[in-house]
């Protein structure tokens, strides 16, 4: 466990010198005499199954420990058994062997992410988009407006009262909907958890609030659906956060889930589907506990998109977790200059969103490549000014793509 040679200190190691008292110089010694002595006797982790060589290892130093004295066990026994426990781990890493895989180039990657992202939502078969709040989308298609603050959510802090809607993802399992959407959020966005606790509101300073595959039903039923209200529409929403409350920065919410929050129709039958099914009611019903009142509002704070079945991808072999947040800033990139240049700023229900949009265009798009900035930074210096920014963030945009 512990090595009897005699090594040059180094520097960390001496100047780590002077902040110990005698004692506790002393205290070290005894440890390492008393590590090495146990080491000798009792040899290493081979003789017995891992859990239960861990365990006699464990009792075995308490034990050697007791006949030193009493005092000594109660004050290092601690530190003995973190010592242990990191070489027992070391021990079981040394037995198993970790293989490396040849990582993709990030632009073939985020290639692979746009193509698999339009190939998801532009399946009109198996995704259909729901929204209560028909002022808040203005003249854009609910896809468009589904992408533009999707992307948004990757880059654009939130201000406080910015009129926009918040995003649900739902509908039948094993569709894509972690692929493409909750593992790029996992990097930027605190998971919301149901469970009691004073802590699981401690965002520090995530931009994205993530409703990662929760029960829509069960939100209705629990206190906290007062404070994701408040929270959707950027209002003060207190929370306790251990021994002293505060108030919750204004933040994006992103959710995921099995239940729909609204009620879906399509224009053809499901895919295999013998019921020839069109119609998709809310999971979500009003009862004695669940107000018809909390239901609607819940509803106009979000746009839904919900998949009945799993779309067609031009890639089959991707895992959960393949695509990082840099694959959807480069990969969508082009998709949303497209989707700027449709509509000018009358079009939007809340000018927040094109600012969003184009701040975050303006951030990211330096993580192009030579080539592809070439071509679309003029595009986007003439989004700039097709939506008149004010001087203040024309100046922050084109700081942003020096």
């Amino acid at each position: 466990m512990a090595s009897n040679e005699e090594a040059k200190p180094t520097p960390l190691q001496l100047s780590s010198a002077f902040l110990l008292t005698n004692k506790e110089k002393l205290t070290e010694t005894f440890i390492q005499d008393f590590l090495n002595g146990f080491e000798a006797e009792y040899g290493t982790f081979d003789n017995l199954p891992a859990d239960i060589s861990l365990q006699q290892q464990l009792a075995l130093a308490e034990e050697k420990l007791c006949q030193c004295s009493i005092l000594i066990n109660h004050k290092i026994t601690p530190m003995i058994r973190d010592y242990i426990k990191v070489q027992f781990q070391k021990h079981l890493s040394s037995k198993h062997v970790e293989i490396k895989m040849k990582e993709e180039n990030v632009y073939d990657l985020a290639e692979k992410y746009r193509k698999c992202f339009n190939a998801f939502f532009y399946d009109t078969h198996s995704v259909h988009f729901s929204v209560l709040n028909r002022t808040a989308i203005g003249d854009l298609e609910l896809i468009h407006y589904f992408y533009l603050m999707f992307y948004s959510m990757s880059t654009a802090k939130r201000k406080s009262g910015d009129r926009c809607l918040c995003l649900l993802l739902v509908g039948r399992s094993s569709t894509g909907k972690s692929l493409l959407c909750e593992s790029v959020f996992q990097q930027l966005g605190h998971n919301y958890v149901n469970d009691k606790g004073v802590g699981r509101w401690e965002t520090n300073g995530k931009n994205v609030l993530l409703m990662y595959d929760i029960q829509v039903s069960s939100l209705f039923q629990s206190q906290d659906i007062t404070k994701l209200k408040a929270i959707c529409r950027t209002e003060p929403a207190s929370v306790k956060k251990h021994s002293k409350t505060t108030t919750i920065e204004p933040i994006h919410v992103f959710g995921t889930s099995n239940q729909n929050l609204f009620s879906h129709t399509f224009l053809t039958y499901e895919r295999g589907n013998v019921n020839l099914k069109k119609n998709y009611p809310s999971c979500v019903e009003p009862t004695k506990k669940i107000l018809k009142c909390d239901i609607q509002a819940f509803q106009f704070r979000f746009l839904e998109a919900f998949v009945r079945q799993p779309p067609v991808l031009p890639y089959t072999n991707l895992d959960s977790f393949h695509f990082k947040v840099d694959h959807l800033k480069i990969g969508l990139f082009s998709d949303m200059v497209d989707i700027l240049l449709m509509y000018s700023k009358e079009n939007f229900g809340s000018q927040y969103l094109y600012v969003y949009a184009i701040t975050s265009l303006c951030f990211n798009i330096n993580l192009l490549t030579p080539t592809q900035k070439a071509d679309l930074k003029p595009k986007v210096l003439f989004l700039i000014d097709h939506y008149d920014l004010d001087p203040d963030q024309v100046k922050d945009c084109l700081s942003y793509m020096d």
